[in-house]
C-alpha cells in the first residue's frame, strides 16, 4: 500500500529524452490543426552525497504556434465568427467600419511583421477595407496597417504581410 501511494508522486515521462545540447524541430502542424502547442520539459536529478538524498529540479515551457485564428479573440459588435467546412480554423467576418478583435496574451516582442489571410468576396457584396494593428486597445498606439483589401471575384484568401513598428 505504501509503495502505491509513493508511486503517485512519480511523474511519468511522455516521450524519449533529448540530448542536453542540440536542436529540436517539432512536427509541422497539420492542415487539421495548424495551431498546436509544444511543451518542453527539462529535469535534472543529482546523485546525492554523504548520505543525503538526491535532489530533483525541473522546468516546463509551452511554445504556442505562431498561427493565431483572429476569430478566437474577443469580438466587438460588427464582427462575427463563422465556420467554413473547407478551412481548418474559424473565419472572422467584419460587417462594419471600426469593428475590432482583441487578442489577449499575445507578446509581439521581436515580431517585425504579421501576415493576414483575407478575402472580400464581391459575390457577397463585400466592400473590402484595411486592417490596423493597435497596442492594447482599438485606440492604442498604431503598430501597423495592411494594404487596402479590395473586393475580388475569387474566394481564395490573399496573404497580406503587414510590417509592425517597434
Amino acid at each position: 500500500m505504501v509503495a502505491y501511494i509513493m508511486s503517485l508522486a512519480d511523474r511519468p515521462t511522455s516521450g524519449p529524452s533529448l540530448p542536453v545540447r542540440g536542436t529540436y524541430v517539432p512536427p509541422a502542424g497539420s492542415g487539421d490543426s495548424p495551431t498546436g502547442v509544444t511543451v518542453l520539459r527539462a529535469a535534472y536529478t543529482d546523485r546525492g552525497a554523504n548520505g543525503m538524498p538526491a535532489i530533483t529540479t525541473e522546468k516546463e515551457i509551452a511554445l504556442r504556434s505562431p498561427t493565431v485564428a483572429v476569430a478566437n479573440g474577443e469580438l466587438s459588435e460588427g464582427v462575427s465568427k463563422q465556420s467554413v467546412p473547407e478551412l481548418p480554423v474559424p473565419v472572422t467576418v467584419v460587417n462594419r467600419p471600426g469593428a475590432s478583435v482583441a487578442l489577449k496574451q499575445i507578446d509581439l516582442t521581436g515580431v517585425g511583421a504579421v501576415t493576414f489571410a483575407v478575402v472580400a468576396p464581391a459575390q457577397y457584396q463585400a466592400k473590402g477595407g484595411q486592417i490596423e494593428v493597435h497596442l492594447d486597445s482599438p485606440t492604442g498606439a498604431l503598430l501597423g496597417e495592411s494594404e487596402l483589401i479590395r473586393p475580388s471575384d475569387g474566394v481564395a484568401p490573399l496573404r497580406l504581410r503587414t510590417v509592425l513598428r517597434p
